[in-house]
């Protein structure tokens, strides 16, 4: 019994110890011993656990390893950040600006919306001030033109999610990775079909191809949103693939904008390349 009451109190003595010191890096500071190292890595998995993130990790991630849950690696992210350009930079910048709530960026394709929008989630997730990413796209008229789709749900909605896949296995999280996130609700991918009565919670809210939804479609999202929340609304109107939105989304865009703790950004060089950035500005 002694022994058990001993047990408990050094746990919570090392519970306060890490939730003291945010990173692994600070620990180290003060416990340099290899063995030390691998101890409180360990113990910051259990309590981090529940979340199914590890915080600030710079050790090469495995599902296996750290109990099913996933890495955010600062490193890879870092790397990421410091290959933008000043423009992206601001974007990057305001979607971490704590006292914005909302994004809007209305810019061509291969510019970074998304991948820059990803990138600042997954950042904020790490840092544990947000506990969802939410990747919101809304169906157009193009993908429903395919018509019936075999399997469930989720199988006919994977079509939509592709990009935020290849986004964060470019930033160093497996497909596995973002399934975990999934199944412990740290990414919620989804369309906007379902999300009527909805409370949307410090979350990271990314509307991505937002130049196709309606009025209707966009007002029913953001007005699931609490102020806990960043909003990033993300589009591109010369490539609108819904017709009859009636300049929807960059209408709420200016709208938004009107408060102060809404902003405006815009991107404009095609990191694709030359021959993209020439076919996009063809108009007939």
């Amino acid at each position: 019994m002694i022994k058990d009451t001993y047990g408990i109190i050094a746990l919570l003595v090392l519970f306060i110890f890490i939730k003291t010191f945010k990173s692994i890096d600070s620990m180290h500071v003060l416990i340099d011993k290899q063995y030390s190292k691998v101890f409180l890595l360990q113990y910051l998995i259990l309590y981090r656990k529940r979340a199914g993130i590890i915080m600030n990790n710079r050790h090469s991630g495995s599902n296996k390893d750290s109990g099913g849950a996933f890495y955010v690696d600062d490193k890879i992210l870092g790397r990421a950040y410091s290959k933008l350009d000043v423009y992206q930079k601001e974007y990057y910048h305001s979607i971490m600006d704590k006292n914005l709530k909302f994004i809007g960026i209305n810019s061509p394709a291969g510019t970074g919306k998304t991948y820059i929008g990803i990138m600042a989630a997954l950042e904020m997730l790490r840092q544990g001030c947000m506990n969802h990413v939410y990747y919101i796209r809304i169906p157009d008229l193009r993908s429903l033109k395919l018509g019936f789709l075999p399997g469930s749900e989720l199988e006919k909605e994977s079509i939509y999610f592709r990009p935020f896949y290849d986004i964060c296995e470019d930033l160093g999280l497996r497909p596995e990775d973002v399934d975990y996130g999934r199944n412990n609700q740290s990414f919620i991918l989804c369309t906007d079909i379902g999300l009527r009565g909805t409370n949307i919670e410090k979350s990271v809210v990314i509307v991505d191809e937002a130049q196709n939804g309606d009025l209707s479609s966009l007002k029913l999202i953001l007005t699931r949103i609490h102020d806990d929340c960043k909003v990033i609304l993300a589009g591109h109107s010369a490539q609108r693939d819904t017709k009859n939105t009636n300049g929807a989304f960059e209408k709420y865009i200016k709208y938004m904008c009107e408060k102060k703790w809404a902003k405006e950004c815009v991107l404009t060089k095609n990191y694709r390349g030359e021959l993209a950035t020439y076919a996009d500005q063809f108009e007939i």
